[in-house]
């Protein structure tokens, strides 16, 4: 009995075709778990060229995409908060490359707009301190 049971959990090595969409899935995966973690260290440059490639490979990998959009989007909110409008609203451009859709990076961008050249009032130094930064999806 013991000698059919660990016959028939034995696993067989994979086909050679399937072997490489196989070690090619596990480097991405090996890459996004890469990436969270940059997220969480606020390395967001480093998130965005190390999920370049894997981007690059599988365009339609929406935790990949939305990893880099909101990697921008962070990128945006810090330079708000470090009054560094040039770089904020290069930063929310390219969330809305992406995604035209994001409301947030829109209303950012343009109270970025709003305010390059010109003293930051209230309103800016409210809206810059409130805004959220984007936690990476799990």
């Amino acid at each position: 009995a013991k000698k059919a049971f660990d016959a028939a959990i034995r696993v067989k090595p994979l086909p050679p075709e399937l072997k490489a969409s196989y070690d090619t899935a596990t480097q991405q995966v090996a890459k996004l778990e890469s990436a969270r973690q940059l997220f969480a260290e606020r390395k967001y440059q480093d998130v965005i060229a190390s999920l370049a490639a894997v981007g690059a490979q599988d365009p339609t990998n929406q935790n990949v995409r939305r990893m880099i959009i909101d990697a921008h989007f962070n990128m945006g909110a810090l330079a708000l908060q470090q009054d560094r409008i040039p770089q904020a609203i290069r930063a929310f451009d390219q969330v809305l490359r992406e995604d035209p859709d994001d409301e947030l990076a829109r209303r950012s961008r343009e109270l970025a707009e709003r305010y390059e050249g010109r003293p930051r009032d209230l309103l800016y130094r409210i809206y810059v301190k409130y805004l959220p930064l984007r936690q990476a999806a799990t």
